[in-house]
């Protein structure tokens, strides 16, 4: 337990004294995005409340990328990687440290985001308990699979740039793969043979309800879906199984 509490409390400091915008940074890119997402959408297609939300979203998300992908391939270039074969600690408890970590962080970063906010005249209309309750599930959520993402990157990475890529690219196509799905879909559809095109759709269908959007931007509108909350953790559960198997087998053996 102890070393498991020193994992914790190393991981939280590289992230919070590594860099001095880690906290700074999101006050910033909340008020532009806030700014920027206020004033360029419909308001009869995305309120005040889920507006704020994606706001918040499209900052913590590259946040959370950032502060995880040095988690392992940093140690493993400069070779402190060994010392944790000799540690008492597992590779389970280094690997909770670091999630616990980093989703304590990105919690304060998204208090951070709540500064522009609290700065205005008030809340948008529409935002009630039930509605920022999902809303702040949704966000946290959103970031536990994306840390949990990166950290997996990160074990199989030997560079920070690397995981960092990596780990955007798999984001950026699980959040808009499906709209660009469709546009190909779309464009092969006048030149493929037709079986081939229907297949793509089916496999498509099937796929569509599992990215991003379709889990997290209802929480956004107060609709909390078990089914889509049990999915996130899910996946977070099932990504850091598999982020401690490569971690056990391959990083740890000193």
């Amino acid at each position: 337990m102890i070393a498991f509490f020193g994992v914790f409390r190393r991981e939280l400091g590289r992230v919070l004294a590594g860099s001095a915008t880690f906290l700074a940074l999101p006050a910033g890119l909340a008020w532009v995005a806030w700014q920027r997402m206020a004033g360029s959408v419909d308001p009869g297609a995305v309120d005040g409340p889920d507006a704020l939300f994606r706001a918040a979203a499209l900052v913590l998300v590259p946040l959370a990328v950032w502060a995880a992908a040095p988690s392992f391939a940093v140690e493993r270039v400069e070779r402190t990687a060994t010392l944790w074969a000799i540690s008492p600690v597992r590779p389970t408890g280094v690997l909770l440290g670091k999630f616990l970590a980093l989703m304590t962080a990105l919690t304060l970063a998204l208090v951070v985001l709540a500064l522009p906010l609290a700065l205005q005249s008030g809340p948008p209309d529409g935002l009630t308990w039930q509605r920022l309750g999902a809303g702040l599930g949704g966000l946290l959520l959103l970031c536990a699979v994306t840390v949990a993402l990166t950290l997996l990157t990160s074990a199989l990475a030997t560079h920070f740039s690397t995981a960092f890529i990596a780990a955007l690219a798999l984001v950026v196509a699980w959040t808009w793969g499906p709209a660009l799905l469709d546009g190909i879909l779309v464009t092969l559809a006048g030149v493929a043979p037709g079986p081939w095109v229907e297949w793509a759709a089916a496999a498509h269908h099937g796929l569509s309800g599992w990215d991003a959007r379709a889990l997290v931007l209802p929480l956004f509108l107060g609709w909390v879906d078990l089914g889509a909350v049990a999915a996130l953790v899910a996946a977070v559960l099932v990504l850091l199984v598999v982020t401690q198997q490569v971690v056990a087998s391959e990083r740890w053996r000193g």
